[in-house]
């Protein structure tokens, strides 16, 4: 993908913000993270309110900060996190994005309230409701950590690897522990 999109006859293309962030998910994927968010910051120069791009940027930022710990990808993650909320308030996965960087920061409440909203936008949003259960069970709430792995595994079961289906059970089992 890389190579025919940079190639002299697809240039004109140049100007369409979905076609770099589309550009940028193929450097993601190579762990080219340096030439991936140039994509993105292409894409936003292009239309500064495209809600995809943000998302991404912001995934791409936390990914960096996961990774190196640098404070600077984590401070971008988390404001392009937000920006994506600010531009459209019912955008469940930036939601659920920044509940995984509150967690990261220690502020289990924002985490709740985060992946509660992307839930609440998205009732079907399979990593926000495994993340919901993961924050409450970290909250000691037990009771509301297997109502949300209980509705995953309902969900998702089919769709998880034998060891994602173990590890979810584990979580079952230590919700039902007293």
């Amino acid at each position: 993908m890389i190579e025919v999109f940079n190639q002299k006859n697809l240039r004109q293309m140049d100007y369409d913000p979905e076609l770099w962030n589309f550009l940028e998910a193929a450097y993601y994927r190579k762990g080219d993270f340096d030439t991936e968010l140039e994509a993105y910051e292409m894409a936003l120069s292009f239309d500064n309110n495209y809600l995809v791009a943000y998302k991404n940027i912001e995934t791409a930022h936390f990914s960096i900060f996961l990774k190196t710990k640098d404070r600077n990808a984590f401070q971008r993650a988390l404001q392009n996190f937000k920006k994506a909320i600010e531009l459209n308030s019912n955008y469940a996965l930036a939601y659920n994005g920044l509940g995984g960087a509150s967690l990261q920061a220690g502020n289990l409440d924002g985490t709740v309230y985060c992946f509660e909203k992307a839930v609440e936008i998205n009732p079907d949003l399979g990593n926000a409701l495994n993340n919901l259960g993961l924050a409450y069970l970290e909250k000691s709430e037990k009771s509301k950590a297997l109502l949300y792995f209980t509705r995953y595994k309902n969900k998702y079961d089919r769709f998880l690897s034998p060891s994602g289906k173990k590890k979810l059970e584990e979580l079952i089992q230590k919700c039902k522990q007293e």
